[in-house]
């Protein structure tokens, strides 16, 4: 299936990268080849910079893509597991312990979210979907304060697209959201 990934795309780019990584096989060459698609700036690659840095024992570069990584992108999963991983080997056993833990705290709630974000996908007009992508992102607020206007934004397209007697317990959970992180 590999060769049937089309180089020149981004994305596919990308799905190169994972495959080979799931393969075993290496995959220097092919992050080289997606960050000339992406950009080296791109966060994508910047986490992927991290791992195979990490995969290297790198563990000074690794520490800093990842954390660039998490400054761009507070909730990346694989650059908060990563950094923990890269800081225990470097000595720094505490630090990436609790990232480690924050890695398994954020993990049900990113899979809620994600679980979310296909059910908005399969029906994008269901007012009931908006509403579970705003619990999703309400969960996360505390991890990344810009989940808040996330959460705000689907609880108000949930609110836009139900019949008035439908709407007290999505006022409900969008006056907790505001309640805890308002």
């Amino acid at each position: 299936a590999l060769v049937l990934l089309n180089e020149s795309d981004a994305e596919a780019s990308l799905m190169r990268i994972e495959s080979l990584r799931a393969l075993g096989r290496e995959w220097g060459g092919a992050l080289e080849s997606a960050a000339l698609l992406l950009g080296e700036e791109d966060r994508r690659i910047i986490t992927l910079s991290g791992a195979l840095a990490l995969e290297r024992g790198e563990h000074a570069k690794a520490i800093s893509s990842f954390e660039r990584a998490m400054k761009l992108a507070p909730l990346d999963a694989e650059a908060i597991f990563g950094l923990g991983r890269a800081l225990i080997e470097s000595g720094e056993r505490e630090r990436g312990l609790e990232l480690l833990k924050r890695h398994r705290e954020l993990t049900p709630l990113l899979d809620a979210l994600d679980f979310a974000e296909r059910g908005l996908d399969l029906a994008p007009a269901h007012a009931p979907n908006h509403a579970a992508l705003g619990d999703a992102w309400r969960s996360l607020v505390s991890a990344d304060p810009s989940a808040y206007e996330r959460s705000e934004l689907a609880y108000v397209m949930a609110l836009s697209l139900m019949a008035i007697s439908e709407k007290v317990p999505v006022h409900l959970r969008r006056a907790r959201l505001i309640h805890e992180h308002g």
